[in-house]
């Protein structure tokens, strides 16, 4: 009985966080980045950017969390094609400026 229950509490756990959205995956990220906890953040991040790859959001996100977590090889792999974006922001700029000056 006790399996039975701890199977079906999995099964539910694991299809409550597939139907996250990207929202709540980014806000998510936000409250481990606020935390300091940058590796949570950009594991979430990384589901994130399964989910939608081409999101600008999510990628400044992550590449900002690689870039607090002090990892600049990967921070700069995911921010230098975001400059180079059309759809690209000023805060996309702050960051790549961040990083790049690191």
């Amino acid at each position: 009985m006790r399996k039975f229950l701890l199977l079906t509490g999995i099964i539910c756990a694991s299809v409550f966080i597939q139907a996250q959205d990207l929202a709540e995956l980014r806000e998510t990220a936000r409250v481990f980045t606020r935390d300091g906890d940058y590796s949570n953040a950009i594991l979430v991040l990384n589901r994130a950017r399964q989910m939608q790859p081409d999101n600008l959001g999510v990628l400044q996100d992550l590449a900002f969390n690689y870039f607090l977590l002090n990892d600049l090889k990967n921070a700069v792999d995911i921010v230098r094609p975001l400059v180079d974006r059309k759809d690209a922001e000023v805060q996309t700029f702050q960051v790549a400026g961040s990083i790049w000056k690191a």
